[in-house]
């Protein structure tokens, strides 16, 4: 008995979280998801760069659980591009907005990728994750400025009258080397300033070596 049968059709969950697809082909993960469709309110999704077949098949069927989700996780894991990669994100810009009941929004996206899906948010989100999946580093080791900058401030600007959290991460790990050299930190005490106005707690989490701190 493979993995797809021993899913009932009647099978009704609250969180599902699927990694590269769960070991699911695509008709066996449409009948996953629409069977869950009814109680389904927290979605995970982790694919790799090289997306199969399966993954981009559930583009219909996230389309139709989509106003019913308050928690929504997608990462798309790539050094590089990929067609496949890029039809998933390409299609997931569609679908936020009509997350209309969504609360939390946790995204993993190239950095190209993630400036054409977050300015799709839906007002309803009330806390925001995203991870920038650069390697981008300045002399000093430290994250770099512009690129993160950018994003935080990609999310802040919008009218997003819910929001009140919002966190901006890397999946790449910062070097803890450094010999003490001054970091300017203004960009980032900029964004978190701005963030406040609007009612917004802005953190940076994991961008720094261990010796630079942002209270």
């Amino acid at each position: 008995m493979s993995i797809a049968d021993a899913v009932p059709h009647n099978l009704h969950l609250n969180n599902l979280r699927l990694v590269d697809n769960g070991g699911f082909d695509g008709p066996s993960l449409r009948r996953l998801l629409s069977g869950t469709g009814t109680s389904l309110e927290y979605l995970t999704l982790s694919f790799p760069a090289n997306l199969t077949a399966p993954a981009l098949e559930l583009q219909g069927t996230i389309t139709g659980i989509a106003p019913r989700l308050k928690g929504l996780h997608v990462e798309v894991r790539y050094d590089e591009f990929q067609p496949g990669a890029r039809a998933f994100v390409e299609h997931l810009a569609t679908i936020l907005p009509m997350c209309r009941s969504l609360r939390v929004a946790h995204l993993l996206l190239g950095e190209e990728d993630m400036e054409n899906v977050i300015r799709y948010l839906p007002n309803s989100v009330e806390k925001v994750i995203v991870a920038v999946e650069s390697g981008a580093w300045d002399e000093e080791d430290i994250f770099d400025v512009e690129a993160i900058a950018k994003t935080a401030d990609a999310v802040i600007s919008q009218d997003l009258s819910s929001l009140r959290q919002l966190m901006v991460t890397s999946r790449a790990s910062p070097s803890r080397q450094g010999a003490g050299a001054a970091v300017d930190l203004t960009p980032y005490e900029e964004a978190i300033a701005m963030a406040a106005a609007k009612g917004v707690e802005l953190t940076f989490h994991g961008l720094f070596p261990e010796r630079v701190r942002l209270d």
